[in-house]
């Protein structure tokens, strides 16, 4: 092989490890020493098999390592040079007269997620199964009451690892009660995402109870509709896009083709009767899988009659709230009155509109238990 072949291979397998580095970086990070060793060995081969080899290995080079992984190392570069954000899963949008609506705040506790919009990511608070709380075996322990509560931010929690799902297990351990409580809330989510999601689990979990508190995030105006008109690809396209997600230079792709789309009108991202049905929906897929589901109010910082005289969706909250409960009463369903609660408790019980302070979140791990334990759903 002359000396000038021998450069250019060289120079085309050196285009194939950085390729490959880049591809590997959200596996690996700082993937350097793999890629190289690959095209070390690519190199070998291709010097030991003769033209053919080369060829091929040139092809792959070229034509599919090069393009792709400098792509994503070329994303990262100017990420990490501040000529661009990384796109996060959720932004907060400033509120104005166009289509535009302050509820939003982006963070990297969640992933964009092809069929929920977002879910939480797979590392501390969270599992590998995006859950917070233990990892769950797809066969439920014997003797043991599962516990899955759905919910929004105020369900989700704060950064650090005090939610109130955990303080409900903590209080179930004390009392040496069987209880595995597991938090499958997520900040953002409406009742909309949060039925998505217990779709897919509770054929693989199958809780023996079912908390669900949404009702905050389903009133905002979102920018591109209702949340039902979103339509999920197919499980392949999925997966494959759950797996393109770890590229930076997808999800930059991705943000660049996306438009925001301007809409007339004053839809919430989940109407008043979309609400009902999502609810009556949980109720079923529970009792279709052997599940008691608790449908339990959303609750607030302000008073009731004073979250009423509040501008914008806000004001609408206590009519969902009135729409769980009288939809409760009307199909037999089980409801917890949590608004009603802890209206007449301090202020003090949250730390903003809608979340949680850490007293709260004592409150309602107590509240809920009571409840469980006055309905006989936990011994």
């Amino acid at each position: 092989m002359t000396l000038k072949r021998a450069l250019v291979l060289s120079g085309v397998h050196g285009l194939g490890a950085l390729g490959l580095a880049g591809l590997l970086a959200p596996v690996v990070p700082l993937a350097l020493g793999a890629p190289l060793l690959v095209c070390a060995a690519l190199l070998a081969v291709a010097f030991a098999r003769g033209p053919a080899a080369s060829g091929w290995i040139v092809a792959l080079s070229v034509g599919v390592l090069a393009p792709l992984g400098l792509a994503e190392c070329a994303a990262r570069i100017a990420i990490a040079a501040g000529l661009c954000e990384r796109p996060l899963p959720m932004k907060t949008m400033q509120a104005g007269r166009d289509w535009r609506v302050a509820h939003i705040t982006a963070d990297e506790r969640r992933e964009y997620d092809p069929v929920l919009f977002w879910r939480p990511v797979a590392r501390p608070p969270y599992n590998e199964q995006h859950f917070r709380g233990p990892v769950m075996s797809a066969a439920r322990p014997a003797g043991v009451v599962r516990i899955m509560a759905y919910g929004d931010s105020n369900t989700d929690g704060p950064p650090g690892p005090d939610d109130w799902v955990a303080r409900l297990q903590e209080l179930e351990a004390s009392r040496r009660g069987k209880v595995e409580a597991v938090n499958a809330g997520c900040a953002g989510y409406s009742s909309h995402q949060g039925l998505l999601r217990f779709r897919q689990d509770v054929g693989v979990y199958r809780p023996d109870v079912v908390l669900v508190s949404f009702g905050w995030n389903d009133l905002p105006r979102p920018p591109a509709g209702p949340d039902k008109t979103y339509r999920a690809p197919g499980r392949i396209v999925a997966t494959l896009l759950r797996g393109l997600v770890r590229f930076d230079a997808f999800l930059l792709l991705r943000q660049w083709r996306t438009k925001p789309v301007r809409h007339a009108g004053a839809q919430p991202r989940v109407s008043l009767p979309d609400y009902v049905h999502n609810l009556r929906r949980f109720v079923q897929l529970g009792r279709a899988h052997h599940a008691s589901v608790l449908l339990l109010t959303r609750p607030h910082q302000a008073r009731i009659a004073e979250l009423l005289r509040a501008p914008g969706w806000r004001s609408r909250v206590p009519e969902y709230n009135r729409a769980l409960l009288a939809f409760a009463r009307e199909s037999g369903a089980m409801a917890i009155d949590v608004e009603g609660h802890f209206e007449s408790l301090p202020w003090e019980m949250f730390d903003d509109e809608c979340h949680f302070s850490a007293a709260g979140r004592a409150e309602m791990a107590r509240f809920v238990e009571g409840e469980l334990r006055r309905r006989r759903l936990v011994q």
